[in-house]
């Protein structure tokens, strides 16, 4: 429901106010916001409910397809780069995962499975390409003024202030101020990695303990897949995207919670 509530507004505030590239700004009753209406962490849930939804076999409908579609779309206009790695990385998996039992069961349906493919993936590619919000939003996550490079820099920045002894074994204190300088900008958000953060805040303990985490859900993918009613693939996924998207990001209450029912 949360996802499904996402992707509709976030589809109707683009329609309301056009498609721009991400990283730009618009304004939206006097107010200078993200021209993006759905945060990253909102269009990872969206991703996320996609994999469930499929895998709980909950799409037997056409009102389901219709959430479906306006989820996936969704989350291909808000033009997350991350969250569009996520989920190419789950729609190949799940697609070869598919597949490879449907060859022997099911020949025509993989056949028809794999011709669509071939021909939507050649459309969208085009599509994208043709359109100059996509193009400049590919554009703006490479390169020496990319956003990739402007978080590389705040974690060096980051990493060198704190590099004593007791920092990186215990982390900083709480409350300590985590402000830095990015070109002639002076910074002072969250570090935008979960990873960073967790070394910041718990030392190497952090990052490892994050990691113990997800290592202990994926050995125990069964037990968890017959607990929520999904596919010990879709437990994996789900894992896989929240490792992702916590390297550029850092990841929210929701991912906590799905976290917790997984654990």
């Amino acid at each position: 429901v949360g996802a499904g509530a996402l992707s509709v507004f976030a589809l109707v505030q683009i329609a309301l106010h056009g498609l721009y590239s991400a990283n730009e700004f618009i304004l939206v009753q006097g107010e200078l916001v993200d021209a993006r209406p759905v945060s990253a962490a909102g269009a990872l849930l969206i991703v996320q409910c996609i994999l469930i939804a499929a895998a709980g076999r909950f799409v037997r409908s056409t009102l389901w397809w219709v959430a479906i579609a306006s989820m996936g779309t969704a989350a291909i206009l808000l033009q997350h780069r991350t969250v569009w790695v996520v989920a190419v990385l789950a729609g190949v998996v799940a697609y070869l995962r598919w597949a490879r039992v449907a060859i022997f069961v099911n020949e025509r349906a993989a056949a028809g499975a794999a011709s669509a493919v071939l021909f939507v993936t050649p459309l969208v590619v085009g599509v994208a390409a043709s359109s100059g919000a996509f193009e400049e939003s590919v554009r703006s996550a490479t390169g020496e003024q990319s956003t990739l490079a402007w978080r590389t820099d705040s974690w060096r920045s980051l990493l060198e202030t704190h590099s004593s002894i007791q920092d990186r074994l215990a982390g900083v204190p709480a409350g300590t101020s985590f402000e830095r300088r990015i070109g002639d900008v002076v910074v002072t958000q969250s570090p935008h990695s979960t990873y960073v953060d967790a070394l910041l805040s718990f030392g190497v303990l952090g990052p490892f303990i994050i990691a113990l985490l997800w290592i202990l859900i994926v050995r125990r993918r069964r037990n968890a897949a017959a607990g929520l009613g999904i596919s010990a693939v879709v437990v994996v996924l789900l894992v896989a995207s929240q490792a992702l998207f916590g390297i550029t990001t850092m990841l929210g209450p929701v991912q906590g919670f799905l976290l917790g029912m997984l654990l």
